[in-house]
């Protein structure tokens, strides 16, 4: 694209992305627990497909360290191609209690396709989820027991 070779990031090894290439992230790509992807600062990452999502599973890591003059760029194709998009050209990414993780000076343009730009599950809000989950369940039970 634009002369830059292109190359494709795996969810299940370790890799260490650098500036000099563009990075096509498959459509459903899941970066495995124990994985770690290390982003150089300036390096471009794309996607495809409006049905595309990054998923960072539990101990997973990324360290995305850009800087002011070199941000880490998550965009489109069309945006790399262009220099444009339209917000919502894709889901975004998720992000599984990833404690090690350091995102610094990184971008996610034109995400947010029937899905939050960008998602954090971290192990308390999984909890609390539950927890209001369990709380709904009973108020339905209790509801259910007074109409009897």
């Amino acid at each position: 694209i634009n002369g830059i070779e292109v190359l494709e990031v795996q969810g299940d090894k370790d890799q260490y992305l650098s500036k000099k290439y563009l990075w096509k992230l498959p459509d459903n790509l899941i970066v495995k627990s124990g994985v770690k992807i290390e982003i150089e600062a300036g390096t471009k990452l794309f996607v495809e497909s409006k049905n595309a999502k990054i998923t960072f599973e539990e101990y997973s890591q990324i360290l995305a360290i850009g800087n002011i003059n070199e941000p880490i760029i998550f965009t489109t194709r069309k945006d790399i191609e262009t220099g444009e998009d339209v917000p919502g050209s894709w889901r975004g990414i998720e992000f599984n209690n990833i404690d090690s993780s350091i995102l610094k000076y990184v971008q996610i343009r034109y995400a947010g396709y029937n899905y939050p730009a960008v998602k954090f599950k971290t192990a308390i809000s999984v909890m609390l989820l539950n927890f209001l989950k369990f709380i709904l369940r009973i108020m339905m039970e209790l509801k259910f027991m007074t109409a009897i």
